[in-house]
């Protein structure tokens, strides 16, 4: 029995020893460094670093654009995932229909952003097929979907490979919430379609994948493959932006990186623990 147990710890053990540790001395060492008590010329601790980022205009653009772009891809996402896993949930559970929505969780976010740039540039697939058809005259009237201040194309590229995961949970919610049977409570006391579905298909599926949806709002706030291929130099979303200061030639930058990295920790840390405060 006593074997048993110690072995039945051992998954729990080597989780911290391989993802705990390494991320709480690299947070404690990011820290450390943005204050100046580590690093390349430290000169003790000094709050400089932190002034010069939180008095800095780009920062606080690059900080609005990702909560704004992460806000709005999550919405779009979940949205998609939502209504695609309530209206095909059966087909989801297996067979051909799950098997495509499962190809997407396999590409990498570099692939995603190539395949956007490929098809929604100005000169990708996608203008040329508009150009074909006669609905534009030429390649210059397509709307570019990528380098765009709007980030239509980060955009894109993240509820591409996101929604569908999203579909997939959905519908295992709806089976496993046991949806059906309050639907049909509900029907047989007189609501409508639509009012099932609003009061309670999608607070009883959304309620449970809250977890998964900050998790989604977080790994979006800190991409860096999709943003650095589709985005804008300027502003830069806040993984792009620390990773730009951090490999620049002008050492004293590296700092201000780390002060990013740290603010981005504490988001995800919050946004994390909230979304894990799922009332029963």
């Amino acid at each position: 029995m006593k074997q048993k147990r110690i072995f039945s710890y051992l998954p729990i053990a080597l989780y911290t020893v391989l993802v705990v540790v390494p991320m709480v001395a690299g947070s404690v060492y990011g820290l450390l460094y943005s204050v100046g008590a580590v690093g390349l010329f430290s000169e003790g601790v000094t709050v400089r670093h932190w002034a010069d980022v939180l008095s800095s205009s780009e920062f606080f653009r690059s900080l609005s654009l990702s909560f704004a772009l992460a806000s709005v891809t999550t919405l779009i996402t979940v949205g998609c995932g939502l209504c695609t896993g309530v209206a095909l949930r059966e087909r989801l559970q297996s067979g051909i229909f799950a098997t495509i929505a499962q190809i997407p969780l396999a590409i990498p976010a570099a692939v995603a952003a190539l395949f956007v740039l490929q098809v929604f540039s100005g000169g990708g697939l996608g203008a040329r097929l508009f150009l074909g058809f006669g609905v534009i005259d030429s390649l210059e009237h397509f709307p570019s979907l990528v380098h765009d201040p709007l980030g239509i194309g980060i955009v894109l590229a993240h509820t591409l490979t996101a929604a569908p995961f999203f579909a997939l949970l959905f519908a295992q919610l709806h089976k496993s919430e046991n949806v059906p049977a309050l639907t049909s409570l509900a029907s047989t006391l007189g609501a409508s379609r639509s009012q099932r579905f609003w009061r309670i298909t999608a607070p009883v599926m959304l309620r449970r994948a809250r977890a998964n949806i900050a998790l989604l709002f977080v790994a979006v706030v800190g991409s860096y493959e999709i943003p650095l291929l589709l985005g804008l130099q300027s502003p830069q979303m806040l993984s792009v932006l620390a990773q730009r200061k951090y490999a620049m030639f002008d050492l004293a930058e590296k700092p201000q990186a780390l002060v990013i990295a740290v603010i981005y920790t504490v988001i995800v840390l919050a946004v994390v623990q909230k979304g894990m405060k799922v009332k029963r």
